[in-house]
């Protein structure tokens, strides 16, 4: 083995699971710099990507489950594997999910030893089982300093995005004044390990426990949230986007057809914002908006007769689209958890796998990538130093 030149064993070596690679990190010191340093962990990454790899993350306020897809055989995983929080302990509780990239994940949790505690972030890589307990948000604080009755309707909502350009993590915290249509914005820097105050919008953002985890997605380099504004009195839907490199936020009109009969929920799909729209979960209609920015781009891309379909279904949620036009659903359906693949153009769906006594319901979703990136330093630092 050591005959073999450094840049074929990085080759083989870069194909293998996360878990695999964490333990020939103990063979050698030669081999702990190797696949600790950023350059493997990149290429790892970019692997990961071009073979289409990733797992469906399913998650409560309390557990985390993960389902391997094969995107070669298009076929789920059923085994379900059960992911321990570093956190998960008498001490702190209500884990909310935030969102997912590059093999981090960002979750805020709450101290269960204090009454009304401020929420603590954490980003996480769930495969390596690394976290970093972020410096609290100003936001937290400000709120944190209030008392009680004064907190009432008062929420932080965050999000979780990579800045290609800066080759960098950033978490978004937006601290909501119900009552003032008032939105205060923190932008959190892995690098820096620091918090700085943007420009305050005037925005009312939905209630972040009713929002689903696969809106928590980026596209084009920006977050969406949907959101309400109110001119002149009159409470009007639109879709709040927050540019990670320019740090800036910018308004999202909603399609002209959505004038409140329908519920709607933002997705990303094929790295395109997407916004899906159904009545009771009888019928749902899929709209990308093709020309990123351009309100008139919205374009519809196919609606289901969901009971003729799939039966009797809840908690609907569109997971990945495929270049063959398929796209991977989970849903709730016969007290069980399913995960369904719909092509688009013969109507048809062909089940995957059903999951029987999953605690928690497809409503709590996300698309996760396994990657060994650390929530400590990112992909920006080599990790050089011998252990």
């Amino acid at each position: 083995m050591v005959s073999i030149p450094e840049d074929i064993m990085s080759d083989i070596l870069v194909r293998l699971p996360v878990k695999s690679i964490g333990r020939f990190r103990c063979v050698s010191k030669a081999w702990y710099k190797l696949l600790k340093g950023s350059e493997f962990v990149k290429m790892h990454l970019e692997l990961a990507n071009k073979m289409n790899k990733f797992n469906i993350m399913h998650h409560n306020f309390t557990e985390f489950h993960t389902i391997g897809y094969d995107p070669s055989s298009t076929t789920c995983s059923d085994l379900v594997s059960t992911v321990n929080c570093p956190l998960s302990s008498d001490d702190y509780r209500g884990y909310v999910f935030w969102g997912s990239c590059n093999g981090l994940v960002c979750l805020t949790c709450c101290d269960a030893r204090e009454i009304n505690p401020p929420s603590i972030v954490v980003i996480w890589n769930p495969s390596t089982n690394e976290y970093k307990k972020l410096p609290m948000s100003p936001s937290e604080e400000s709120i944190n300093r209030l008392s009680p009755t004064v907190r009432f309707g008062l929420l932080v909502h965050y999000g979780f995005i990579y800045d290609s350009k800066m080759d960098d993590f950033k978490v978004v915290s937006l601290g909501i004044y119900n009552h003032k249509y008032l939105c205060e914005i923190h932008v959190y820097t892995l690098s820096s390990n620091s918090w700085i105050r943007l420009e305050d919008i005037t925005y009312d953002l939905h209630n972040h426990y009713a929002t689903p985890e696969f809106s928590r997605v980026s596209a084009n380099g920006a977050l969406h949230w949907k959101a309400y504004r109110e001119p002149r009195g009159k409470k009007t839907e639109v879709i709040l986007s927050f540019n990670a490199e320019k740090e800036i936020c910018k308004e999202i009109q909603m399609p002209s057809m959505f004038d409140g009969m329908y519920c709607t929920n933002l997705c990303v799909l094929k790295e395109s914002l997407c916004l899906l729209g159904y009545v009771s979960l009888l019928w749902v209609e899929l709209w990308e908006l093709k020309d990123y920015g351009v309100t008139d781009s919205w374009t519809r891309l196919f609606n289901i007769d969901i009971q003729k379909l799939f039966g009797h279904v809840s908690h609907l949620t569109p997971l990945r689209s495929f270049d063959n036009g398929e796209i991977l659903f989970g849903m709730d359906r016969n007290n069980a958890f399913n995960v369904v693949l719909y092509d688009q153009e013969h109507e048809t769906t062909r089940e995957l796998e059903v999951y029987d006594g999953m605690k928690t319901y497809s409503y709590c979703l996300s698309v996760y990538k396994e990657s060994l990136v650390s929530p400590n330093s990112g992909m920006t630092q080599a990790e050089t130093e011998d252990e």
